[in-house]
């Protein structure tokens, strides 16, 4: 029976910077590989959610840093053997991650036990998830997100002390891959109780982490 891990993480702030270009944007992060600050540009369109990383539009779009291992392997902290790609921005009514997931040869082709079902995927299926909150006062811990490979989400949210499922409206995508898989996902800011896209240097505390079933 396997068991379930994360395996890569990072915590950083990131900033709304409606100004920024995606090339200035990889410049724009503190490279220490320690709680960085990450500028998120505008984007002039919104990408299609088809689940393939492919639109233009994901080039104008900030690719974060690698993630740090945690576990299985040797050594937190230490740059992963097989990288999770990040990738984030944001249009005037919804803000947009994509990610892809690469996996060693042994953990392939990647398998998902959920395919029909909302909120059972995290803790049993391989998962990109997101945590993060849209005021100051809640840290990184006001939402929480995940995809895995079969296009199924899992939600809750933490802000109001429940950790209820909160089942907003996201659209999300994801297809499997000759290394992996990966996947899109559109938030609306009204999901996250905001009226309009976040101003100028507003800062999101965000952590994310990669997971696989071991």
């Amino acid at each position: 029976m396997k068991s379930f891990r994360p395996i890569q993480t990072i915590l950083c702030a990131c900033l709304f910077m409606p100004s920024v270009s995606a090339e200035n944007a990889q410049e724009e992060f503190d490279r220490s590989w320690r709680f960085p600050a990450i500028a998120i540009p505008r984007l002039g369109t919104p990408p299609l959610i088809d689940g393939a990383v492919t639109d233009d539009v994901w080039q104008r779009a900030t690719l974060f840093p690698a993630l740090l291992s945690r576990d299985p392997l040797a050594g937190d902290g230490a740059p992963p053997r097989e990288r999770t790609w990040i990738w984030m921005g944001y249009t005037a009514d919804a803000v947009y991650w994509a990610f892809r997931q690469d996996l060693p040869p042994e953990e392939m082709p990647v398998k998902a036990t959920v395919v029909d079902r909302r909120d059972g995927a995290e803790g049993r299926d391989n998962t990109v998830n997101i945590q993060f909150s849209t005021s100051p006062k809640s840290k990184w811990e006001q939402f929480n997100i995940s995809g895995n490979a079969a296009s199924q989400i899992y939600d809750r949210r933490f802000d109001d002390g429940s950790g209820k499922y909160w089942n907003p409206n996201i659209e999300y995508r994801s297809q499997k891959k000759e290394s992996g898989w990966e996947g899109e996902m559109k938030i609306p800011f009204s999901e996250l109780g905001l009226a309009t896209a976040p101003g100028e240097g507003t800062e999101w505390n965000c952590y994310f982490y990669s997971a696989w079933r071991k």
